[in-house]
């Protein structure tokens, strides 16, 4: 499983908004060779003490979000004052199929966060993409470049 997180807080304002895959810090249109990713988020809620959940919205690019179908959420958590990190584990992505996304914060009655969509890339633009296919086998050969 791959591991990603943003922060988001129960006004929808995006936090730290940093993806991560096998907890070291990546850029935008990362690749993985996994159909199971998890999402891990700081979530936060002023009326607390409460339990919220993290749910996201997962989609491959060509798919305009819609706030009704691939959405998954995860455990609740429970909130006491400090924001705590919740997670979601999103299986069934496809291989050779690239993703965007989006997460909202869900408390104990049911109120929501707004969306909060993940980077600052253009929807149209993979957040991640799915590659399992197994490279080919073939000859490794080790160049020796020696300077003057």
């Amino acid at each position: 499983m791959k591991y990603f997180t943003v922060g988001i807080n129960a006004t929808g304002r995006s936090g730290t908004d940093t993806i991560y895959v096998d907890d070291a810090q990546q850029g935008y249109a990362t690749y993985t060779n996994q159909t199971t990713v998890v999402f891990k988020a700081s979530v936060s809620d002023p009326d607390n003490p409460d339990t919220d959940q993290l749910c996201v919205e997962v989609k491959p690019i060509a798919s305009a979000f819609d706030g009704s179908t691939n959405i998954t959420c995860g455990t609740g958590v429970a909130l006491s004052g400090s924001p705590a990190t919740a997670s979601v584990t999103v299986s069934g992505l496809s291989d050779a199929t690239s993703y965007h996304w989006r997460a909202e914060n869900k408390d104990g009655g049911a109120l929501t966060s707004s969306w909060v969509s993940y980077g600052g890339n253009s929807e149209s633009t993979a957040d991640v993409s799915v590659d399992a296919t197994a490279p080919p086998t073939g000859t490794v050969f080790r160049w020796v470049i020696s300077g003057s």
